[in-house]
């Protein structure tokens, strides 16, 4: 397939937006080594190359803020992590502050299915996101196979949980971005 970026998006747009109403999502991409999942989840550094990640939580933020008008006031936090060798890691924990936690997963009755004692950041802007998006995308294991040298040979989920109230009609709503 030739689509670009944009149309990959515009095919998930409505399910990334369903996240502000309440409801936990997920977009999953699997393929062989090579395939172009990393590309496609997040692509380049220039707005018109971004994939999947940083066009959804942008699209996020900015209907967030939209909905402002409406009375409602959005908190997001996130989270980056990876699964190599079987195992989790914080892809934003700072090995200079301590060993990292312990990670399970668990049950969370606001959440779902959590890893717990991953660290979560608090985001309001773009900038933001693609900093830690950097930071994380340091932290990821690589080893190179014969198909791609640059292979990141784990998973890695971003997670993005919104917390919203409304002033005007004292409604709360929850929702999940995996």
């Amino acid at each position: 397939d030739t689509s670009d970026q944009r149309a990959v998006f515009e095919e998930v747009e409505p399910v990334v937006e369903s996240v502000l109403a309440g409801f936990n999502v997920c977009i999953f991409a699997y393929g062989q080594t090579g395939s172009g999942k990393t590309h496609t989840m997040q692509g380049g550094t220039d707005p018109a190359s971004w994939g999947l990640i940083p066009r959804a939580l942008s699209k996020i933020l900015q209907l967030s803020e939209g909905m402002r008008a409406d009375g409602w006031t959005w908190t997001l936090t996130a989270s980056f992590l990876e699964i190599y060798n079987e195992a989790l890691r914080d892809l934003l924990h700072d090995p200079k502050t301590g060993a990292a936690p312990s990670y399970a997963i668990k049950h969370d009755e606001a959440w779902g299915t959590v890893v717990a004692n991953m660290g979560r950041v608090e985001v309001a802007s773009m900038e933001q996101i693609n900093a830690l998006m950097a930071k994380a995308a340091k932290q990821r294991a690589a080893a190179p196979t014969k198909l791609n040298t640059q292979s990141s040979r784990s998973h890695s989920v971003v997670a993005l949980y919104l917390d919203g109230v409304n002033t005007k009609t004292s409604t709360e709503r929850r929702g999940a971005l995996h």
